[in-house]
């Protein structure tokens, strides 16, 4: 991100990154568990790695269009994402409607990714989300830590 290099930003990043990977593989292990294959679960996590995503968002100017508006799901295994205390991630519900996540300090989003739901047979849904910034003169910051599967 720096050309001359940032010591104590990467390593706050990567402290990060460390505090929510044990959450993720806390939740991952209750997925394999509640599908009654707990046991493969350290296999599955040593052929994945992590991500760490620094995204940012804000409200599209009038000539510009919306950051996006187009629904998606992720292409991962799971999906965290820490925002900041600005709206905009909004999630679509079984029923095709649209809720906004109401960030808090303590709160994070973790969603299923299409690997997830390829691994649960479609038992597991992929989280269709997308951002749409809507407060003037505010930035959306998130951070996403995904697990990928290795070669994906």
């Amino acid at each position: 991100m720096w050309p001359s290099g940032n010591a104590r930003f990467c390593k706050t990043a990567h402290s990060y990154a460390k505090e929510i990977a044990k959450v993720e593989k806390v939740v991952t292990r209750m997925v394999f568990e509640g599908y009654g294959v707990g046991k493969y679960c350290n296999s599955h996590f040593e052929s994945t790695t992590y991500l760490l995503r620094i995204l940012k968002y804000k409200k599209p100017g009038e000539d510009e269009g919306n950051i996006n508006p187009i629904a998606y799901t992720d292409k991962t295994f799971l999906s965290i994402l820490y925002p900041n205390d600005v709206r905009g991630l909004e999630v679509m519900t079984k029923d095709g409607e649209w809720v906004v996540f109401q960030p808090s300090p303590s709160s994070f989003m973790v969603m299923a990714g299409d690997a997830c739901m390829g691994w649960s047979n479609g038992r597991i849904k992929a989280c269709y989300h997308r951002t749409n910034v809507r407060e003037d003169g505010l930035v959306r910051y998130a951070l996403g830590v995904s697990r990928i599967i290795q070669g994906q």
